[in-house]
């Protein structure tokens, strides 16, 4: 079994909402399970079709479709000790008026964000076939998460900006192996 482990590295606050207001709150985070497995497979699929360029048949190939599962498995792994503790935090955010540059009446946020250093998650291959194929996609796993710099909600207002360290190495041998292994047969 292949298996990648990654760290990310926390910048700014981050939301992950739950879709759920609660008592006072507008958005909120879930502090028991803050940063879930769909999100950080989601964020890398993105970045593998928009940053890496991926051919949506690579892209089923690794992150699988409705008709065929994929072959990896995202695992967030438990918070352990303070570096990766999550704590509450609230935020406002107003709307304003573009006419008169006043705030927009019954327009303010207020949303529990979570605060923390760092988290990590894992990406197992359950199946084992093909050495050149897993090592093509893990060479493809590890930039498309390299590649995520923002996640969760209001990114553009300073939250949820990141870094992502781990995965297997990249330099300009394997990025050219990859290169190679992005162009679809018969391009």
């Amino acid at each position: 079994m292949t298996s990648l482990a990654f760290t990310v590295h926390f910048h700014s606050p981050f939301l992950i909402a739950t879709g759920q207001a609660r008592a006072g709150f507008d958005a909120t985070v879930d502090l028991v399970d803050p940063l879930r497995e769909s999100h950080i497979k989601g964020l890398m699929s993105d970045a593998a079709a928009r940053v890496l360029g991926l051919p949506p048949r690579r892209l089923e190939q690794i992150f699988g479709s409705a008709e065929v599962p994929s072959p990896w498995h995202w695992f967030v792994v438990p918070a352990d000790g303070e570096a990766g503790a999550v704590a509450p935090a609230e935020r406002f955010r107003v709307s304003i008026d573009p006419d008169t540059h006043t705030s927009t009446q019954d327009m303010l946020l207020r949303a529990r964000v979570g605060q923390t250093r760092q988290a990590q998650f894992r990406v197992d291959r359950i199946d084992c076939t093909g050495s050149e194929q897993a090592r093509a996609e893990a060479l493809a796993l590890t930039a498309a998460a390299r590649a995520i710099h923002l996640l969760g909600g209001m990114r553009r207002r300073g939250f949820g900006w990141v870094g992502v360290t781990g995965g297997v190495e990249l330099n300009q041998d394997s990025l050219r192996e990859l290169g190679l292994w992005t162009i679809e047969e018969g391009d």
